[in-house]
């Protein structure tokens, strides 16, 4: 029952300014991220690992806004 119809899904970084969401997969040290982004932007950390595989992500704590993990108590999993 979602009112957005024209949702669009693209890996163009150059369009970052356009975004409402941006999906950033942590599996690996994260080097460049849209730090200065428009303040509707919301950044997303994707880890589909468990933290014990994953790079040390205890640094980036004020940068992302939700998360999309394997946990339930993340705000989208896409395990269900």
């Amino acid at each position: 029952s979602c009112p957005v119809y024209n949702c669009e899904i693209t890996i163009d970084k150059s369009r970052l300014n356009e975004a409402d969401l941006v999906l950033i997969h942590t599996r690996n040290e994260l080097k460049n991220l849209p730090i200065k982004r428009p303040h509707k932007t919301r950044l997303v950390m994707y880890v589909a690992e468990s933290a014990l595989h994953s790079y040390d992500l205890n640094s980036y704590d004020k940068i992302f806004n939700l998360t999309s993990t394997y946990k339930i108590d993340s705000e989208y999993t896409p395990y269900y």
